[in-house]
């Protein structure tokens, strides 16, 4: 597949009204806040009921590139039309979800069976690129070996087969050759799904894998799907890959540019004590399991806040999140609990008791601070570098949490405090990301062995033994 261009010049039109009044021409721009943006010289036919809304929705477009591209754009919305005297639009703007290029497809055909794409930094996850350059003979001339690998497949349910490919991929312009390491994700469905719930439950896992291993925000590109029946030909049973674009995947030119240092990673897929089946097969069942988590845990690589404020609520809420949803602990047992609320419920006015009741809910469940030692206990070793140099650790998570949830303090923060916060967060991350290791596989002195190779772990370390006064 070739990649795909930023604008496609060419013919617009909605599905079964593609005459001569129902054709449209215009220009596509992929990219912005959405898939991209359709710039139409006229307009496109629409429910005549819907004639005098100001906005307005349209599921299906199709066009055609002065190229020859087939495309089909999902989901567009009207977002402004102008028209001469007399109502004849004259122009129209719209914006599109998802770009799909190689196909006009149909309501009966808008399902899909499977999915291929790229992720930025996911060489780097693997271990850097399998070329070899070798110097030849002669100055004016080398010699490429490229390393094949097998590819590494697993079953993951519901959702399918996952296969990771790497292999060569040449490219010829006038006066350049070039081979690029393409490594990339291939999930074939157990089922045929719409384009979101693909992305939802195929390529987000995945893309959140390899940017927690690598602390490195990793984005979809060269993304390719496959319909059921979508054929290359009639004849011949070879599904069309169909090139998608929306909102959240990266141009290849773009994605080319992003990598991931080996200093910066949590691990490698190499380095990791569990094969690339289970630790796929894990990871999917955290993400069903804990998908908001993960995302809030995630979100500091994604979407860096200005704030560290903003940051500093995120991790607190990952914490303590994945505290309750992992870890069963409770303040005392659950029969002398509520033996102990029945009794206080039974000496206050009747009047009194719902609102009791309401109280006494959650009064079994540990204190945040105590959901932050327990975390730091179950890394142990991994994280007690970080932890014994900050002796208040979990005390100051509690109080500034308290001042932020509860207090809403409407005074800026001190650059002192920005600074404590930033240190907070910056270790909080470790502990969770230590025990999501563990979910996955690792053991302690495996995730000890795999920070202290980490850039960001090492001058945490180097800070908190500074501020206690420790040699370095």
């Amino acid at each position: 597949m070739s990649d795909l261009h930023e604008r496609y010049e060419g013919r617009w039109w909605i599905p079964g009204k593609q005459s001569a009044d129902g054709v449209s021409g215009g220009s596509l721009d992929l990219g912005g806040d959405f898939g991209g943006v359709l710039r139409l010289n006229g307009s496109l036919q629409w429910d005549l009921s819907r004639r005098a809304e100001q906005t307005y929705d349209i599921p299906v477009i199709h066009g055609e590139s002065a190229e020859g591209d087939r495309l089909t754009l999902l989901d567009a919305f009207v977002t402004g039309t102008r028209s001469r005297l007399g109502g004849t639009a004259t122009s129209q703007e719209l914006v599109v979800q998802e770009v799909l290029v190689g196909e006009h497809l149909d309501a009966q055909s808008l399902v899909f069976d499977s999915i291929e794409f790229e992720l930025t930094a996911l060489a780097e996850w693997l271990g850097g690129p399998r070329v070899v350059v070798e110097e030849s003979q002669t100055t004016d001339a080398f010699v490429v070996t490229y390393k094949r690998s097998t590819p590494a497949a697993t079953t993951v349910n519901p959702i399918g087969e996952v296969v990771l490919v790497r292999g060569p991929e040449y490219k010829s312009t006038p006066g350049t050759f070039t081979l690029r390491d393409s490594v990339r994700f291939l999930v074939k469905l157990e089922t045929p799904r719409s384009i979101e719930e693909v992305f939802d439950l195929a390529v987000a896992p995945l893309q959140n894998l390899v940017t927690f291993a690598t602390l490195t925000p990793s984005l979809p590109s060269r993304v390719t799907a496959t319909s059921p029946g979508v054929l290359v030909t009639p004849n011949l049973e070879v599904q069309l890959p169909i090139a998608v674009y929306r909102r959240g995947v990266e141009r290849a030119d773009l994605a080319e540019r992003r990598v991931a240092g080996s200093y910066e990673r949590l691990f490698t897929l190499g380095g990791a004590p569990v094969g690339f089946g289970d630790l796929v097969r894990r990871w999917f069942d955290l993400s069903s399991r804990l998908g908001p988590l993960i995302d809030l845990y995630l979100s500091l690589d994604y979407s860096p806040s200005a704030h560290v404020e903003t940051s500093f609520i995120n991790v607190c809420q990952a914490a303590e999140g994945y505290h309750r949803a992992t870890l069963t602990e409770s303040v005392m047992k659950q029969e002398e609990h509520r033996g102990l609320v029945e009794i206080l419920l039974q000496s206050v006015p009747p009047g009194r008791r719902e609102w009791l009741s309401g109280v006494l809910a959650h009064s079994n469940e540990p204190s945040f601070r105590r959901r932050v030692n327990a975390l730091a206990d179950r890394a142990g070793d991994a994280i007690r570098p970080l932890v014994a140099t900050r002796p208040r650790y979990s005390a100051k998570m509690r109080d500034h949490r308290n001042d932020f949830a509860h207090w809403l303090i409407s005074e800026p923060i001190q650059p002192e405090t920005a600074i404590e916060l930033d240190d907070l967060v910056r270790v909080t991350r470790f502990v969770l990301a230590s025990n999501l290791m563990i979910d996955l596989g690792w053991s302690v002195p495996d995730i000890a062995q795999a920070f202290n190779q980490n850039w960001q772990y090492a001058a945490l370390v180097q800070r908190g033994r500074r501020a206690a006064g420790s040699p370095t």
